[in-house]
């Protein structure tokens, strides 16, 4: 896949936690789209719904969200982008505070994706994040201007499933002190969250909770880059979706580097953030097969379909 849009940063400019497995990080050049389209958003939001105060969303003092995760998105259409994914960080935040009786079934799902024995479908409603899959799915086929045909839909989701079981615990990973302090803070008495499901069912501490979905993680991109291998060069697969499937793993890449930074979950070094949690540790070191955690080993495979 050639790249028109995107610089690479240099890996020494970021931490990754050990969850991008040499996958390069790459900008759009055209930060000044997103951040138009941004404010737009945040403008649009505080006129017609209700004003925006003490709110951050895909905006960051270092790196910002769509740059990075649709870092080949066509320029004329970074701004609309931007717009869109930050209505969704506006309604996300205004929804988080729902009542118990959906969290129930959210906590559901997201425990799904843990099982090895859910018989959940493929995207089906009953997975974990099928909203964002959703929405990624449509940030990457509009953005880049691609077209997935109806034959090859089933063989899409088959190609791009780890990638997506990457990106939604990747997400759970690092929203956790956050959904968790917003839960506190408004009286929930849950939070939708893999990491608040897992210490329940699994009856582990946060730490442990945390190393299992990066061990999620990181298992789920080995398999998909193993996928990568044999799609660049496939000739059988149209180039739409071969581009849609390579474009994903540096969707992943870029979320997972502006999930660290981003001052919508206050990770690291920006100034403004300084003294915010972070993870107590890299990932580098989690082995291929299982977990053990106090005395238990804990399964994480995919779900069988």
């Amino acid at each position: 896949m050639d790249f028109i849009y995107p610089d690479v940063v240099d890996p020494r400019a970021y931490d990754s936690d050990g969850l991008c497995r040499g996958i390069a990080l790459r900008r759009h050049r055209d930060v000044k789209s997103e951040e138009r389209g941004a404010l737009h958003a945040q403008e649009d939001w505080s006129r017609l719904v209700e004003p925006v105060h003490f709110y951050n969303g895909g905006l960051g003092h270092r790196y910002s969200f769509m740059c990075l995760t649709l870092p080949e998105c066509l320029p004329e259409r970074l701004e609309i982008m931007s717009y869109a994914n930050e209505y969704s960080f506006l309604y996300d935040d205004v929804t988080e505070r729902i009542d118990s009786a959906k969290h129930e079934g959210a906590t559901t799902r997201l425990l799904e994706v843990f099982n090895a024995k859910s018989q959940a479908p493929v995207f089906s409603a009953a997975e974990a994040g099928a909203k964002q899959i959703q929405e990624q799915i449509f940030a990457l086929t509009f953005g880049m201007a691609l077209t997935i045909h109806e034959n090859e839909m089933d063989l899409m989701k088959k190609l791009t499933r780890p990638a997506f079981a990457a990106i939604s615990p990747t997400n759970d990973l690092y929203s956790w002190k956050k959904e968790y302090a917003e839960a506190q803070r408004d009286g929930m008495p849950r939070v939708v969250n893999a990491i608040w499901v897992l210490m329940g069912e699994l009856s582990i501490s946060e730490a442990e909770a945390m190393e299992v979905c990066g061990k999620k993680i990181k298992d789920s991109l080995v398999e998909f880059q193993g996928i990568l291998k044999t799609v660049s060069d496939d000739s059988g697969i149209s180039l739409d979706l071969r581009k849609y499937v390579e474009a994903l793993q540096y969707s992943h890449s870029g979320n997972v580097i502006w999930s660290i930074y981003c001052p919508r979950y206050g990770y690291r070094d920006d100034a403004v953030w300084s003294g915010q949690p972070q993870l107590s540790r890299s990932f580098e070191d989690i082995g291929q097969n299982a977990t053990t955690l106090a005395g238990k080993t804990v399964a994480v495979d995919e779900p069988k379909v």
